[in-house]
């Protein structure tokens, strides 16, 4: 990658892949073998941090941007808390912007409402004639069994008044009984005819009334069918109308009414725009999680809204607040502002300011807490009432619901531009033509590059982080480690070379002084020279003999605690290198997300070293403490002995007719002291000059061991520099993505 690459937007989907492209370059880069076991391993290593961070956190999120990215109409997204207003705003801007599916909705609602008010008018005007129908059949039958009564009393008066001359001629008249009995009397025959005729009447008028009650029934089913019939067509008129009606998409009190992201798409001056209605945030967010997440990658401005004029609240630790949300769900956005929904219920409230002074102050704390929360991609705040706004503008709302009477309580008061005006909605409107959507294609290519950019800006952030909060302490903690380890070594190749030394003085002292001490007993028995000559030689020999055998057995105990305190450096050097990686090995980019960690499999860089065996092995201790006790007399001891006896033998000749024999004896003293200093002298000299080569190698030794200790350590030092340089290349693209944004 270098400065001159170039990103062609000409296809959106190309800064996405360059992106991918970016990274896998840099990993076929870590995966080159470069001959340096170390540097490879440091690579896997970092190539490890970078596909780890690619499998939680980038690939993920590219392929999310690159699924709902939006590169021709400019998204402005509404998000917020529950029932705070999101959708009655919306569904104002549909209204006022004449969005194509309200327009559609509002038409089809007139249409059906208008079908609705014709269909209903007829019904009721069929309804009206089968009611006078019922009602005449009413009238008819009072009419007719009123004019039978009234003839069936007359039949009867008629026929009561014949029986009663009838009866009156029979007891006046013989005649009469006997043309009765002939069935000749003419009174009879008419009351009979009255009577049949009676008779026949009453059969019509029950014929008439049947026919008359049949009809009616028949009619007031038909009356029955047609309400039922008005009631079927009021009820499925009304659900159609509400599925249509102006708020539609308002919720109605209960949580979570918004379950999925509805978007919609506006035209002004040639300018096109949409806005997404996003779910909730304080209901059950779980369930709608994506949804929201796809929404605002989707979005290249945020409304943030409200109906409280505080600040956003922080949650607690079983729970997250709006606080926590808001930063996670809006940290990448290039645009953010918050709306305040004042809520009105009564017109009188609208006949002062709709914000008051403490509600400013209140907002103004707001606003500092989101730029303190998002940083400066928000911009500011607006307000408005939203329901008021929805009332003065809503057309098409269902016949009788209480909607209509809320807005008729409005409108007594108001006209709708003064609803308008006073809900702030005008000035909201101006916010969005004026400044909102001006310049869109600039914005959305600003919003775009800024989301890609700051998914980069994880990876580039967890490589850094790795280093700063990872290799860079580790490799400086370990590197002191290593340092007091060399210092330890050091102190304890002194302190045993002068243990060693001192060892030496005090088994040659002890062989001198009882050489001496045998000697001077010797001598005390006023021996000639020969003798002493003889007994000298005797006593070297034996001394030497027990020497040769004493200094080895001293030095390897000093070996021994030698080889035991380096080993132990060695081990605590591993016990803290241990405890440092554990320290160190979770990598943790301390995001919202718990599991966005990485563990490492650090090395400490002793665990190939063989510490058991470090500078000597156990078998190798008593031949190294023999060789150094044997080095004063590389060619045995009888060279010593026989240099001595020469210089005493001439030294005798001399003096032995002169002197008496104390004279004698002292010289014979200070002849054994001389020559026993000089032998002490030299196996002194000899051994400590030997211990001194011993430890040029053992300082050789040890010099090994903090190399390989440092190897180990380099390994993270190479590490980390591949972490630093893999960032740098990623923030040279970073920066040119930043460039091309315009920001």
């Amino acid at each position: 990658m270098n400065n001159e690459k170039v990103i062609d937007l000409s296809e959106p989907n190309k800064i996405y892949d360059l992106i991918l492209d970016s990274i896998e370059d840099i990993e076929q880069k870590l995966k080159g073998k470069t001959g340096d076991e170390k540097l490879d391993n440091a690579q896997q290593q970092v190539l490890k941090i970078i596909r780890d961070v690619r499998t939680i956190e980038i690939d993920k999120s590219i392929e999310e941007l690159k699924e709902n990215q939006e590169w021709d109409t400019f998204t402005i997204a509404f998000y917020g808390e529950t029932n705070a207003g999101k959708s009655t705003i919306i569904e104002s801007l549909r209204i006022y912007f004449q969005e194509e599916e309200k327009i559609k909705a509002q038409t089809e609602f007139t249409e059906i409402e208008a079908e609705y008010k014709s269909e209903i008018e007829r019904s009721e005007k069929k309804l009206l004639e089968l009611r006078v129908k019922i009602d005449e059949y009413q009238i008819k039958h009072t009419d007719i069994t009123s004019d039978f009564e009234s003839k069936k009393e007359d039949l009867e008066a008629q026929t009561f008044d014949m029986r009663k001359v009838d009866a009156k001629k029979r007891s006046d008249f013989f005649w009469h009984k006997v043309l009765s009995f002939l069935n000749l009397n003419s009174l009879e025959k008419e009351i009979g005819r009255l009577e049949t005729e009676q008779k026949k009447e009453e059969q019509r008028i029950q014929n008439t009334l049947k026919i008359l009650h049949t009809k009616n029934e028949l009619d007031e089913e038909k009356l029955k069918d047609l309400e039922k019939q008005i009631d079927q067509l009021h009820k499925s008129t009304i659900q159609k109308l509400d599925n249509l009606s102006d708020g539609r998409i308002i919720g109605d009190g209960r949580s979570d009414f918004t379950q999925k992201t509805d978007k919609y798409f506006f035209k002004n001056n040639k300018q096109k725009f949409s806005f997404l209605d996003i779910p909730g945030i304080e209901g059950n967010e779980s369930g709608v999680i994506d949804e929201i997440g796809s929404a605002l990658k989707n979005a290249h401005a945020v409304f943030y809204v409200t109906s409280n004029a505080m600040p956003p609240q922080k949650g607690t630790d079983k729970k997250k607040g709006t606080l926590e949300k808001i930063k996670e769900h809006l940290g990448n956005q290039t645009e953010v502002y918050t709306i305040f929904n004042k809520r009105i219920t009564n017109p009188m409230q609208l006949n002062k300011p709709l914000i008051s002074d403490e509600e400013k102050l209140s907002l103004d704390v707001l606003n500092q807490k989101m730029r303190e929360i998002i940083g400066e991609n928000y911009i500011n705040n607006k307000f408005l009432t939203a329901k008021v706004s929805f009332l003065a503008l809503s057309k098409c709302l269902v016949p009788g619901s209480k909607i209509i009477a809320e807005k008729n309580k409005f409108l007594n008061k108001f006209t709708t531009e003064d609803l308008l005006e006073k809900a702030a909605f005008n000035s909201f409107i101006g916010f969005i033509t004026n400044d909102l959507i001006e310049n869109s294609q600039l914005k959305i290519k600003k919003s775009n590059l800024a989301k890609v950019n700051n998914v980069l800006k994880k990876l580039i952030n967890a490589l850094t982080l790795s280093s700063e909060n990872n290799f860079k302490p580790l490799y400086k903690e370990l590197s002191q480690d290593v340092q007091d380890v060399s210092n330890n070594l050091d102190n304890i190749l002194r302190a045993t070379k002068n243990r060693m030394k001192a060892e030496v003085k005090k088994v040659t002292k002890k062989f001198a002084t009882e050489t001496r001490s045998k000697i001077f007993s010797y001598i005390d028995g006023n021996v000639n020279n020969q003798e002493f000559k003889n007994k000298l030689e005797s006593e070297i020999k034996t001394r030497s003999e027990k020497l040769i055998i004493e200094l080895p057995l001293s030095l390897e105990k000093e070996l021994e605690k030698f080889q035991v305190e380096i080993v132990e450096v060695l081990e605590n050097f591993k016990r803290r290198a241990n405890l440092a990686i554990m320290e160190f090995n979770t990598i943790d980019f301390d995001t919202e997300n718990s599991d966005f960690k990485i563990e490492m499999n650090l090395d400490n860089g002793i665990d190939g070293l063989g510490i058991g065996g470090s500078v000597l092995g156990a078998g190798v201790l008593a031949y190294t403490a023999i060789t150094l006790g044997n080095s004063w007399n590389p060619l045995g001891w009888a060279m010593f002995a026989v240099g001595v006896v020469t210089v005493l033998i001439g030294f005798g000749k001399s003096i032995r007719k002169f002197f008496s024999d104390d004279y004698k004896k002292a010289q014979q003293r200070d002849s054994a002291s001389e020559n026993i200093d000089k032998i002490t002298q030299q196996i002194v000299e000899s051994v400590n000059s030997k211990i001194d080569e011993s430890f040029v190698d053992f300082g050789r030794e040890t010099d090994a061991i903090v190399d390989k200790l440092q190897e180990g350590v380099g390994q993270i030092k190479k590490a980390n520099d591949c972490l630093i340089s893999s960032s740098n290349e990623l923030i040279k693209l970073s920066k040119i993505i930043q460039k091309e944004g315009g920001k």
